[in-house]
């Protein structure tokens, strides 16, 4: 199946802040409409203008949010008080405003280099769209569900919710790499999902060898 793009080829240029301005609608739309055509449409508007400003602020936010969420993170403290054993919490976290300055920049660079491979094997796949407009109708739903995460990820008691929410996002980037490149169900699933299988077995690999170094330096020394 195929999603022709919208009936006009060449749609007027909007103003830049006028896209802006339309960006949270378009977030809504895409969350609440989860289908390649709901992508097709919004890829009209992709300009490489409105990708930088909202990757430059989904990583500052990105850094902010995560330094003072980290900040307000309790520790959980365990001690003896009069010989009996108490658990309590201090509203105190050890960050590294290094920490939060790098994902300023390391959340835009990730998330670029995730896209270029989908687009790689996208294309390999039959892939007809180009990089910028993947890149552009991703960042729509990859925005408003990365900055949630990042603040849920230190609310107790949501690790399910923010699981909820990548799994949303899988299923998202699907729908976009369908509607963007014109490919089935089949074909964008699997360019999503063969870099996580890689990335597993490599894994796999990777620790299977320093265990068998490990073994081997511990039979020399014996």
């Amino acid at each position: 199946m195929s999603y022709a793009p919208s009936s006009s080829p060449h749609p007027p240029t909007p103003a830049i802040s006028d896209v802006l301005r339309g960006l949270p609608q378009m977030y809504w739309r895409v969350l609440t409409h989860p289908a390649p055509a709901t992508f097709v449409v919004e890829s009209q508007w992709a300009s490489w203008r409105v990708i930088w400003i909202q990757l430059a602020t989904w990583g500052i936010l990105s850094g902010v949010l995560g330094f003072f969420a980290r900040l307000m993170q309790p520790i959980p403290t365990i001690g003896f008080d009069h010989g009996v054993l108490r658990v309590g919490s201090q509203v105190t976290y050890p960050v590294n405003p290094a920490t939060a300055l790098g994902n300023i920049f390391w959340v835009p660079l990730g998330f670029l280099f995730v896209m270029g491979i989908i687009y790689l094997l996208a294309h390999a796949l039959g892939g007809q769209g180009s990089y910028m407009v993947q890149v552009y109708v991703s960042l729509l739903f990859a925005v408003p569900l990365g900055l949630a995460g990042t603040v849920l990820g230190v609310v107790p008691f949501t690790g399910l919710v923010t699981f909820a929410l990548s799994i949303y996002g899988i299923v998202l980037q699907v729908q976009a790499v369908m509607g963007v490149h014109r490919l089935n169900g089949g074909a964008a699933s699997l360019a999503i999902f063969l870099p996580i299988v890689l990335l597993i077995v490599l894994a796999v690999l990777l620790a299977l060898t320093i265990a068998g170094f490990v073994l081997f330096i511990l039979g020399l020394t014996r």
